[in-house]
């Protein structure tokens, strides 16, 4: 029997030697080797919107320094799916400790995170659950801070779940109700509101309000237990475009004043 050892490269990391060996023959050898550690102390929030803030505490290589990256895994019971944007094959750089997991939908989850060295990997314990409500909680009523009494102008709504993130599930038609802007002083000029139901598509819609009255007032739309209102506007009187005058029958004589009319 004939081995002939040959070491390629030797390094010590907290005292875990490394070597490469060839062989002819047959016989046996043995040779310590370093193992690569999973993350820990992965963890999320307890309740959120669709947006999952997700850390950990990251992992070395055996051989020291920085593990190639890490990829993370949502699991709805003992079902895994990619989160925040990674996977095998698109790791999340090797310095990362935490994620933004996007876009996830209402229900319960637990995420574990995957360190990846060259082909080996080591994955998580699983962290704690998070209960994900992504429906919408508030809207964001965006209106410009003047207008013109009697103008139209644009104000978009954005329907924002409990985290503050866009509720892009809230879409389709919704019937709104309105309130802020006042009516003309003579009370024959109403605001006009967008007639229901209005219609969002990942959460936003875009509509057309006309006020009538001079005043600073905001604008409210609810739908439900659903409400938010915007900033002040400034409403102003448009443009004089013609004078209206209105008399009383009476007979006037040239050079003489009529009095008031």
């Amino acid at each position: 029997m004939r081995v002939l050892a040959v070491l390629l490269a030797l390094s010590v990391a907290g005292g875990v030697a490394w070597a490469y060996w060839t062989t002819s023959g047959t016989g046996t050898a043995s040779a310590t080797t370093g193992t690569l550690a999973a993350p820990t102390n992965v963890s999320v929030p307890a309740t959120s919107g669709s947006t999952v803030a997700v850390t950990w505490m990251g992992s070395s290589a055996p051989v020291g320094g920085a593990v190639t990256g890490y990829y993370v895994e949502r699991l709805s019971g003992s079902t895994p799916s990619p989160a925040c944007g990674s996977s095998a094959s698109s790791l999340l750089s090797g310095g990362a400790t935490s994620c933004s997991d996007t876009g996830v939908t209402s229900g319960s989850y637990t995420y574990r995170v995957v360190a990846v060295w060259r082909s080996w990997t080591a994955t998580s314990a699983a962290s704690g659950t998070v209960v994900v409500n992504a429906a919408a909680a508030t809207f964001q009523v965006s209106a410009p801070a003047t207008a013109t009494a009697g103008s139209s102008f644009s104000v978009t709504i954005t329907a924002k779940d409990i985290g503050g993130n866009t509720a892009t599930s809230f879409t389709g038609p919704h019937t709104l109700s309105w309130s802020g802007g006042a009516t003309a002083p003579n009370g024959t000029s109403t605001p006009t509101y967008p007639a229901n139901p209005v219609t969002f598509s990942n959460g936003v819609a875009t509509v057309s309000v006309t006020l009538v009255a001079v005043q600073t007032t905001t604008l409210t739309a609810s739908e439900g237990a659903v409400t938010g209102t915007s900033g002040n506007i400034a409403v102003s009187a448009g443009t004089v475009a013609a004078l209206a005058f209105t008399t009383t029958s009476q007979t006037a004589t040239a050079g003489v004043s009529t009095g008031t009319i």
